[in-house]
């Protein structure tokens, strides 16, 4: 599990840098419903909106689907 954790956090940090990248976007939030990290996708998708430039609905959606209403 710790190299999953290692995984999620990396793949964290490339999705703010490249917040357009739909196969690491689909990835990341695979990954993070199946650790339970719920609120740590959260977390990542919210910081996401800003800069999620044409992917900005994906983000409001993925949003959605756990329940929360984004701003």
């Amino acid at each position: 599990a710790g190299s999953l954790d290692e995984a999620a956090a990396l793949f964290r940090t490339c999705l703010l840098e490249e917040p357009e990248d739909i196969p690491l976007m689909r990835t990341y939030v695979s990954m993070q419903t199946k650790r339970g990290a719920t609120d740590e996708l959260q977390e990542t998708l919210e910081q996401m909106l800003p800069i999620a430039g044409s992917r900005r609905g994906a983000v409001y959606g993925e949003l959605r689907k756990l329940g929360v209403t984004p701003p």
